[in-house]
């Protein structure tokens, strides 16, 4: 998170030397809005994981993949004149993929672990994950994209909003 906080206030703090646009910060906000929906997932489902050196190897290989989605979403260094629209093209398919690879990845852990799976989640899944993700990585069009990307962000907050958490006892 602090890696994409941080190349967000890189960005607009020179906004006057270069060209943010929408589509970077859009991935930003995929990427984050998919992390917090990971942490509601595994919170609520915390009591079927068990606590062992696979369990850690996955969460650290986990965690490693997300932070390098999140530390290249924006460039490290903003040149003059630069668009940040360029940059985006450049790494979306990396951080796209490792956001649909994370997605289906621990849906999959999930039922293996919980033995659980839902026929709403998976007629979400096939009809509206898996197009949009598609659109989002193999789409030229920054419109096509762009509009992937926000599903993207609004299905995976949806999905985080529908978790619970235990209230305290």
């Amino acid at each position: 998170m602090a890696e994409i906080f941080g190349g967000l206030g890189r960005s607009f703090e020179r906004r006057d030397e270069v060209t943010l646009g929408w589509l970077t910060p859009l991935l930003g906000l995929l990427v984050l809005v998919d992390l917090l929906s990971y942490w509601l997932t595994l919170w609520e489902e915390r009591d079927a994981i068990p606590m062992n050196a696979l369990t850690l190897f996955i969460g650290g290989l986990f965690a490693g993949t997300y932070y390098v989605a999140a530390y290249i979403v924006f460039p490290d260094e903003l040149k003059p004149q630069a668009a940040l629209d360029s940059h985006f093209f450049r790494v979306r398919r990396l951080v796209i993929g490792i956001s649909c690879f994370a997605f289906f990845g621990l849906m999959i852990l999930e039922f293996a672990v919980t033995r659980k799976l839902s026929l709403n989640g998976l007629l979400l899944t096939s009809f509206l994950f898996a197009p949009t993700y598609s659109a989002a990585l193999i789409g030229k069009q920054r419109w096509l994209v762009g509009g992937a990307l926000a599903l993207l962000v609004f299905l995976n907050f949806l999905g985080a909003i529908n978790h619970t958490i235990d209230p305290p006892v």
